[in-house]
C-alpha cells in the first residue's frame, strides 16, 4: 500500500492486545498496529512492535561501465582496464561483493591461465584481477573462475563506498598477440545475514 509520501510494504497487519510481560532481561509490551508501538532493547536483542518492526533495507549498486577492453596484449607490458563499483546499504550487517566468470579468458582454443603467484607479471602468460578500496578483502592479484570469489565486504552500513576492480593480462613467449581474448564476468552482491 503506498501513496503520496508514504509506503506501507506489509499490507496486512494484526493488532495484538495483551498484558505486558517482563522477566529476566526482557520486556514484551502491547502493540496496537501503527500506534502504541514501542521498542524494547536489552543486551544483544531488540523487540520491535507495530509498523516499525517491518524494515525494508536498501542495497544500491552502481557500476561505471559494462564493457572492458585490455587492448593489445604483448610480452613486454601488462594490459589493464578497470571498473568502479559503488555500493550503498543501510543494512546493519553490511554487504558482500563477489565476482565469477562464465569461462576462462580464451580465444578459440587458446586460454590465458589464471595468475597463481599473486602478481600478474610482464613476460609471463597470466590473467587476474586486483581489488582496491577500503572494503577490499585482498590486495594481491588473483584469478577468477565460475565459483564466486569474495572481493569486498563490510559488516555495517556504507554510503557510496567505492571498490575498484582492475583486470590484468600479460603474455609469455608464445605467439598469442593477434588473438581476441574474451569472457564474461558477473558481480554478485548480497546483504550479510
Amino acid at each position: 500500500m503506498s501513496g503520496g509520501e508514504y509506503e506501507v510494504y506489509t499490507d496486512k497487519f494484526s493488532v495484538v492486545s495483551t498484558d505486558a510481560v517482563s522477566g529476566g532481561a526482557y520486556d514484551i509490551t502491547q502493540s496496537g498496529g501503527q500506534y502504541f508501538a514501542t521498542t524494547t532493547s536489552q543486551g544483544d536483542f531488540e523487540l520491535r512492535g507495530g509498523f516499525q518492526a517491518q524494515e525494508k533495507g536498501i542495497l544500491k549498486v552502481d557500476i561505471n561501465k559494462n564493457n572492458l577492453s585490455l587492448g593489445k596484449l604483448t610480452t613486454n607490458a601488462i594490459a589493464k582496464d578497470s571498473v568502479q563499483i559503488e555500493v550503498s546499504t543501510d543494512s546493519e550487517t553490511g554487504y558482500n561483493l563477489a565476482i565469477r566468470e562464465n569461462n576462462d579468458f580464451t580465444s578459440g582454443g587458446d586460454t590465458i591461465a589464471d595468475v597463481t603467484d599473486n602478481s600478474v607479471t610482464t613476460g609471463t602468460e597470466e590473467y587476474g584481477i586486483e581489488v582496491l578500496g577500503s572494503d577490499a578483502i585482498f590486495s594481491q592479484d588473483l584469478g577468477i573462475d565460475s565459483s564466486p570469489l569474495n572481493i569486498a565486504a563490510t559488516n555495517g552500513r556504507v554510503q557510496k563506498r567505492n571498490t575498484k576492480v582492475t583486470f590484468k593480462a600479460s603474455l609469455g613467449s608464445k605467439p598469442s598477440q593477434n588473438r581476441n581474448y574474451t569472457h564474461r564476468v558477473f558481480f554478485d552482491i548480497t546483504v550479510n545475514p
